[in-house]
């Protein structure tokens, strides 16, 4: 597969464009939300902060600790760290729903709406992409934005929706700022 030809820009733009944003920023949030507790905090941080941010989705993103299986031989077969990704993907997606209705607002009750499945695994080789609902989604409400106000994409797990919608879409460079908390320890065997 030939890779996509993604826009380029100087730096001046690029500058511009990770600039605080002014005013109620266009913001989805792509969670593998049943991995660790920060994502429900950061779902239901914006869930309440209608004022501050306009949520336009919620993306379950896969997840997996199969590849720590060994370390643990006496965890049940079905154990959640150790499920394979599109396990952790449906997990995830009911966690935001769950969050969803834990809040019990009006302004979750509009976002439950608003919760979309990402891809099943992850991406099987450079440049391949997964379609999901999650990248659908995403590509669409960027592309609705238009390019002067980007669409903040907040990502709290793996990126593989984000990568996809990318692959699928290069114009979106143009067209999203991701806000990506993620890291791994040193001794993880997969740190690339």
């Amino acid at each position: 597969m030939t890779p996509p030809e993604f826009p380029r820009h100087d730096d001046a733009w690029m500058r511009e464009r990770l600039r605080p944003p002014v005013g109620r920023p266009r913001v989805v949030i792509d969670t593998d939300a049943a991995n660790e507790i920060d994502d429900q905090f950061a779902i239901a941080w914006a869930l309440q902060s209608t004022d501050r941010l306009e949520l336009l989705g919620l993306y379950a993103a896969p997840f997996s600790f199969a590849h720590r299986r060994a370390d643990h031989p006496q965890a049940p077969v079905d154990a959640a760290p150790f499920n394979p990704p599109a396990v952790g993907m449906e997990r995830s997606h009911a966690e935001i729903l769950k969050v969803c209705d834990l809040l019990s607002t009006p302004a979750s009750a509009l976002a439950r709406q608003r919760v979309w499945r990402g891809s099943a695994g992850y991406l099987p080789a450079p440049g391949v992409p997964l379609h999901s609902e999650a990248v659908d989604h995403l590509i669409a409400t960027a592309r609705a934005g238009g390019s002067e106000a980007p669409l903040y994409v907040l990502a709290l797990g793996c990126v593989t929706n984000i990568a996809s919608a990318l692959l699928l879409a290069p114009d979106l460079v143009d067209r999203i700022v991701v806000v990506w908390t993620s890291g791994y320890p040193s001794h993880a065997p997969h740190v690339n």
